[in-house]
């Protein structure tokens, strides 16, 4: 057993052929899943290179929960990697069960995907569909990431022309200068009231240049991460926004 930590070796061109649109959604699915990850494929070493990468993106106490390569889908683990060529519905029921959100890595389809963000809400709907019917249909391929973030993909292009020995550190640096940025939101949301919330989105997303919708819901899974609950009030069910709002913005 491998468990991660801080000092893995890290290398953005791992890869012969790397493909860095593929890399920057992948990224960007991992932010908005506040850093939990799951990696299938059939190859050990193409597994481990991306865990690699993902790691420098995962908070230190999350990499003490983390491990390579687990024998199958560890519920509790934040980020690791499972050797399948199956696409398992049984899994995604798994993923359903634990009901974190979770970024899904398909490296021999190069797909991701990822569960819903309310997972809450979605894991309440499974369990009512599961009393109506034994044959649940999501399947892993449900809720693609077609688009990175902007501000990620960019990022990695910078990255991608930089010496190795300053790949690790830039990314790193990147993903504080994002932290930072989520921030910003959360002080935006401070100032705001609940009337008016919603109407002053479009005004806070222009205010932070978060022009495509991949931009926004990358830098809430950020500030999810700082203040759990941020996402449930601006990108889920109105229903559980309504329950969670007063208590969300007293902790404030």
């Amino acid at each position: 057993v491998t468990m991660l930590n801080e000092n893995l070796n890290f290398n953005l061109k791992g890869e012969n052929q790397f493909d860095l649109k593929y890399y920057a959604r992948i990224i960007t699915s991992h932010l908005q899943t506040q850093g939990c990850t799951l990696v299938l494929g059939q190859q050990k070493q193409k597994i481990k290179h991306l865990i690699q990468i993902l790691s420098v993106l995962t908070l230190p106490e999350d990499l003490k929960k983390s491990q390579f390569i687990c024998d199958k889908y560890t519920p509790g683990l934040v980020l690791q990697g499972v050797v399948t060529s199956i696409e398992d519905n049984e899994l995604y029921k798994e993923l359903l069960k634990y009901g974190a959100s979770t970024t899904i890595v398909q490296l021999d389809k190069k797909l991701v995907s990822r569960t819903a963000p309310n997972q809450f809400a979605l894991h309440f709907k499974y369990l009512l569909n599961e009393i109506k019917s034994q044959e649940n249909k999501i399947g892993l391929e449900w809720n693609l990431i077609k688009e990175p973030a902007t501000f990620v993909y960019e990022a990695l292009e910078k990255i991608w022309e930089m010496d190795l020995h300053l790949q690790k550190a830039m990314l790193r640096q990147y993903l504080r200068v994002w932290y930072r940025k989520a921030i910003t939101l959360i002080k935006y949301l401070e100032a705001k009231s609940f009337d008016s919330l919603f109407q002053d989105i479009p005004l806070i997303r222009q205010d932070l240049k978060l022009a495509q919708e991949a931009d926004f819901y990358t830098l809430l899974g950020l500030a999810e991460k700082l203040i759990p609950g941020i996402w449930a009030l601006l990108a889920a069910d109105p229903f559980i926004i309504e329950q969670r709002y007063l208590a969300l913005f007293e902790d404030f």
